[in-house]
């Protein structure tokens, strides 16, 4: 074991560790510098001997005290003000929480049954994990709030700011680990995302840590590969796109430091077996969940799952690929991501800085041509890190982790800089101030970076609602937490009060109303005020209120209602108005007026559409989102929706009869019921086959057999929603046929 003990400030009593090649001594003023470097030119300890004046005692102490501080500001800059920047409350924060509420209440069990599942369902597919446990204790321990989630996601990404700062103190022997803090606290991209609850922090975090450990681990500290293949799982679990990112480079670092490996069998060996165990989970998941993988890439619309070539394919990731590795991604104005995942005027890293990435880079690149294990790591995290893109397409949030190496890059060129300025026959030809070319140097370069810090949250706190003036579905989605204290105010001093809440401002409308309203079921209907104008829905205008957009207000049919008030109004940070309250009550002749529409809006569409080289003729009920050739595409991601008709009608004419043995459906969640009519030729009466479907958490695709195939002219489709009424909306993603099943 390496050890390096000082007698008195100036004698050193040194003993070489196993694969030290050489001692490089240094004097840096006043204080005497040790390097014990392998054949490879690797820096594998750097002690120091520091005088007994009061400076060189500062410069012993200052590193350790920036650091601390560097953290606490990290910190603090994260703390302050949470719930008002970013200034939307996101239903992919919300629901982390109500996951965990739900987990709590059921045991620990899923939705379908499972105890501890690997994976929550959101928005339709699993891709929800680690976030939803790391919510449980602050779910037992305080109340629902947006700092308590935010908050919870806050401190666990302080291991990723002690983590560079770590590797690069104990990894690159850096005497300035403050560096690195204060750089990835001022990167743009993170001190946004490091503000959420979203679970990217959360993977960015864990790669972090996973660094810090294996490159520990290649600084002749065995024990940390067990530590790094903990968290490689971790952060293969914490997001979805990084499992792809993780499981590469983990591949291609036991390939490439093979050799290390083999040097130490039993720590290997343990290592393997702890991964193989973490592994565990995640084929319980793809055997109960076998179509999962596909219908997440589908859900996303990834080109991988659509009708494209194999060479378009990868021409397509390719693209993508380069767009994320280029500097004028990071640096330049951002071109991929929607408002809400950038901080506007900024680049994706910290422009300033920009030189001394390039330099750390270049630093990094000639150490890893020399062989140095450490730096051709740190080379193949930034390198990897767009693979969690290339499955779907450009996004921050799908490659968040390479601000990680961008980061020590960064870190390591302002510390090959300040080397070379503080040699002093760099600096006789200056008029500087001798304590500026002292450790003085250090604290303007630390001052500076914390006042940047500093700025940038101020910046971000006074004029980030007014980046974009765009606050609605495609936008910020902003609202959240201004609707629900205004809703719950209402229901506090109004009891029986009906809401009904618009969801077209926001996603996971419903999940909000969960998170911020105290009662659950909350009791606000989440429903568009046109599901009162399609259908004859009685309420008591004195005790119902309608919350929707402005928009929505302009676009209100005002033949419908005699009484239209606005009772209050919210507004949207630019001053233009954003929400309205609204009491409205039907004509006294809606019914009528109604029913004419309705019977006109029944009557079915009839269009001509080829499909398997044929023309059909083919009657529908009507639609209002889709196109029916959409059904026919075998693309998952396109679909029809009934304009709130309940069941959705397809009648099917063939221009000449076909054998059919089974019919294929792919559709929705809720639970349905089908119903199948063939006419065979030269007969009236329809053979009819019906099948009720039970409720999924996923869309999914429904076979339905024949007995016997039979040789039709016609086929009728009929689809009920079983959860909605006759006004509800039905969705169809694929309608196929074959001769056998």
């Amino acid at each position: 074991m390496p050890f390096l003990r000082r007698q008195s400030p100036m004698e050193l009593d040194l003993s070489l560790p196993d694969g030290a090649k050489r001692v490089r001594v240094l004097t840096e003023s006043g204080h005497l510098v040790v390097e014990i470097r392998s054949e490879k030119g690797e820096v594998l300890e750097r002690h120091e001997s520091h005088a007994s004046s009061g400076m060189a005692r500062w410069r012993a102490v200052f590193p350790v005290i920036a650091f601390w501080l560097a953290l606490a500001l990290y910190l603090a800059v994260r703390l302050t003000a949470l719930s008002d920047f970013p200034v939307y409350f996101f239903s992919d924060e919300a629901i982390q929480t109500m996951l965990a509420a739900d987990l709590l209440r059921d045991g620990f069990r899923g939705y379908t049954g499972e105890f501890l599942p690997p994976y929550f369902p959101n928005g339709g597919q699993y891709n929800l994990s680690l976030s939803v446990y790391l919510q449980v204790i602050p779910n037992l321990l305080f109340p629902r709030s947006v700092e308590v989630t935010r908050a919870t996601s806050v401190f666990m990404t302080l291991i990723a700011a002690l983590s560079v700062g770590l590797i690069l103190q104990k990894i690159f022997a850096s005497r300035f680990p403050w560096l690195s803090v204060l750089v990835l606290s001022l990167t743009p991209a993170w001190f946004l995302h490091s503000r959420t609850a979203f679970e990217t922090a959360l993977a960015t975090t864990f790669f972090a840590a996973f660094l810090y450990f294996y490159l520990l681990y290649l600084s002749n500290h065995p024990l940390s590969l067990p530590w790094a293949v903990t968290f490689a799982a971790l952060t293969f679990y914490s997001y979805a796109p990084m499992r792809l990112v993780i499981a590469t480079l983990a591949v291609l670092l036991v390939i490439l430091d093979w050799r290390r490996h083999w040097q130490n069998p039993r720590i290997t060996l343990i290592s393997t077996g702890l991964g193989i165990l973490w592994l565990i989970p995640f084929v319980r998941f793809l055997v109960l969940h076998p179509a999962e993988l596909n219908q997440h890439l589908t859900i996303l619309g990834s080109y991988w799952v659509a009708d494209l070539s194999l060479v378009e394919k990868l021409r397509r990731a390719g693209e993508i690929y380069l767009n994320l590795l280029s500097p004028a991604y990071w640096w330049g104005e951002p071109r991929f991501d929607i408002i809400r995942h950038v901080m506007k005027g900024y680049g994706h890293l910290p422009r300033l800085l920009a030189p001394f990435t390039v330099l750390g880079f270049l630093w990094a690149l000639a150490r890893m041509i020399r062989g140095d294990a450490r730096a051709r790591t740190l080379f193949l995290a930034w390198i990897m890190g767009p693979l969690g893109a290339v499955l779907v397409g450009e996004g921050i949030t799908r490659v968040l982790c390479m601000v990680i190496p961008l980061t020590l890059f960064t870190a390591l060129g302002l510390e090959k800089t300040l080397e070379v300025l503080k040699r002093e026959h760099h600096w006789q030809d200056l008029h500087i101030p001798a304590l500026v070319k002292g450790n003085g140097l250090l604290v303007v370069l630390y001052l500076a970076l914390a006042w940047a810090n500093v700025a940038m949250l101020n910046d971000a706190l006074s004029h980030a609602a007014l980046w974009t003036q765009d606050y609605g579905l495609n936008g910020l989605q902003y609202g959240g937490r201004q609707v629900f204290a205004e809703i719950q105010n209402r229901l506090k001093h109004e009891p029986g009060l009906k809401v009904v809440l618009t969801p077209t401002w926001a996603n996971g409308t419903d999940v909000l109303a969960r998170f911020f309203l105290p009662q659950d079921p909350p009791p606000v209907e989440i429903n568009s005020y046109l599901a009162y104008t399609e259908t004859y829905r009685p309420f008591i205008p004195e005790k119902t209120v309608f919350v929707m957009t402005a928009e929505e207000y302009r676009e209100l049919p005002r033949q419908y209602f005699s009484e239209i008030e606005i009772e209050h109004e919210l507004y949207y940070p630019d001053g233009s108005p954003g929400f309205y309250f609204v009491r409205l009550r039907y004509v006294p002749d809606f019914e009528e007026i109604l029913a004419r529409e309705q019977a006109e809006r029944l009557k079915p569409i009839e269009e001509t559409v080829e499909v398997y080289g044929m023309a059909l003729t083919i009657s529908h009920t009507r639609l209002d989102m889709g196109e029916l050739p959409h059904i026919f595409d075998r693309n998952p991601s396109t679909l029809i929706r009934t304009a709130g008709i309940n069941p959705l009608t397809l009648k099917v004419v063939f221009p000449v009869p076909q054998v059919i043995g089974q019919v294929s459906l792919r559709i929705g969640g809720a639970p349905s019921q089908v119903k199948l009519s063939f006419w065979q030729a030269g007969e009236n009466t329809p053979h009819v086959v019906e099948q009720e479907i039970p409720q999924d958490p996923l869309p999914r695709t429904v076979s339905i057999p024949l007995e016997n195939p039979l040789e039709v002219s016609a086929l009728q489709v009929e689809l009920w929603n079983a959860s909605d009424g006759a006004d509800g909306h039905v969705h169809l993603w694929e309608l196929e046929w074959s001769q056998t099943p």
